[in-house]
């Protein structure tokens, strides 16, 4: 384990530099009126990766430089054409997902059936509710949610429905299940939902009325102290928030919509 004191420092040459200390620097301004531990880490390539650190969340920023070589992600690819750098493009042109041997969280929450064959004709396809194009296997699954399976083919359209397999299955090898581009025609890469599709919803009933109460009047005074309206959503999403956040965020909450104004 590494930067376990404040302040402290780990440095691997050629590699990594990296700090841990308090800071006034807000990632997020809408906290800045709150004490804030900073993790600022250097890494090759002029990647800097800035970690804000609070009791319930994180915020996060990273900034590099272009390379001569050329470079793609999130962001876009450094062009200087901000028309190609569309979610859609950007997934078109690679993988924008951490692998499952990359990942350091329980992954995923679905299970590939196989390939199947499927139909373009209206109120005969297995998979009926068509979500958009563009999506990776992750975000499908999760604009999914309530259905029992999703489904992605031709250029990584999403789709979602209760069955699968009418149209009969095909050889796995025929799909292109992991392509970023044509996954192909009239056959659908069928997965079944886990834990996304069986979500869990909350709402503020989950939370007790003393808490819902209290939330309510810290949510009106730090709206009152940030000079901002407390309009009936404003206070029920910061109810929500401190219900199932953390006091903290009645104050953040006023802070952010104040910037908003």
């Amino acid at each position: 384990r590494i930067l376990r004191d404040m302040p402290s420092a780990f440095e691997v040459d050629d590699l990594i530099s990296a700090r841990f200390f308090e800071t006034s620097a807000h990632i997020d301004i809408g906290m800045s009126s709150r004490p804030v531990v900073s993790i600022d880490i250097k890494l090759p390539l002029g990647v800097n990766l800035t970690v804000n650190r609070w009791s319930k969340h994180l915020d996060v920023r990273i900034s590099m430089t272009p390379v001569l070589a050329g470079q793609d992600g999130h962001c876009g690819n450094f062009n200087g054409v901000t028309q190609d750098d569309t979610l859609t493009q950007i997934t078109r042109r690679m993988n924008v997902q951490v692998s499952p041997d990359d990942s350091l969280f329980e992954y995923p929450g679905f299970a590939y059936v196989g390939c199947f064959a499927d139909v373009k004709e209206e109120g005969q396809r297995d998979l009926p509710l068509f979500i958009d194009e563009g999506l990776s296997i992750e975000d499908c699954a999760q604009a999914c949610q309530g259905s029992k399976y999703f489904g992605r083919q031709w250029r990584q359209e999403c789709w979602c429905g209760e069955s699968y397999g009418s149209h009969g299955q095909i050889n796995d090898a025929a799909c292109s299940c992991d392509s970023n581009d044509n996954i192909g025609e009239n056959m659908n890469c069928v997965y079944e939902q886990g834990t996304f599709g069986n979500a869990t919803t909350a709402s503020l009933e989950d939370c007790s009325l003393d808490i819902r109460l209290q939330a309510g009047a810290q949510c009106k005074d730090q709206a009152e102290l940030a000079g901002t309206a407390a309009t009936p959503d404003m206070i029920d999403a910061c109810i929500w928030d401190v219900c199932f956040g953390g006091q903290e965020f009645a104050g953040e909450d006023a802070l952010a919509d104040e910037q908003v104004q």
